[in-house]
């Protein structure tokens, strides 16, 4: 039994449709992935950004990146950064944010060398220039958190092209 011209011209037309629908599902897909991998580090810098310095701290600049940005793991990761520039011991900054840590790497506050050993390792100076390791001062100190996101979307989130 062949088919007539009108049932092909009505199957080619589903089959147009379905592969038009999947391939604009599939690029709306591949650009959500790393608008929401980089809400999450954005995140983590305005948290950090919002906390209450130290006294007489000043903030210099703030950065986030999302990426595989240690090449430990192949998977996203999520840095927000804060540098401060303080006359304050790095005892007495690292106790400051204490208190606002929420879990294990959160919060960490690095002095001007462990700042300038960090961000050698990250490519974050084509982000902000004050996050060269060469441009860190040494009244300066890095407060750092690596973020995580919510335990359903890892593996989603995970189809980066970055990773």
């Amino acid at each position: 039994m062949a088919l007539s011209d009108h049932t092909k011209n009505r199957y080619r037309r589903v089959i147009r449709t379905s592969m038009i629908t999947l391939a604009v599902f599939l690029l709306v897909v591949a650009m959500a992935i790393p608008i929401a991998n980089n809400a999450i580090a954005l995140a983590e810098e305005k948290r950090l950004k919002n906390l209450p310095l130290p006294n007489g701290a000043d903030l210099v600049g703030s950065v986030s990146a999302a990426g595989n940005l240690t090449n430990v793991t192949k998977t996203m990761q999520y840095y927000g950064a804060i540098l401060i520039r303080s006359d304050l011991p790095r005892d007495e900054i690292s106790a400051h944010y204490n208190q606002y840590r929420e879990r294990a790497f959160d919060c960490i506050v690095e002095d001007a060398e462990g700042a300038r050993d960090i961000l050698s390792t990250l490519d974050l100076s084509d982000i902000n220039a004050a996050f060269s390791a060469d441009a860190v001062q040494d009244n300066w100190y890095l407060v750092y958190s690596w973020g995580t996101p919510p335990e359903w979307l890892t593996d989603i989130l995970n189809l980066d092209s970055r990773v």
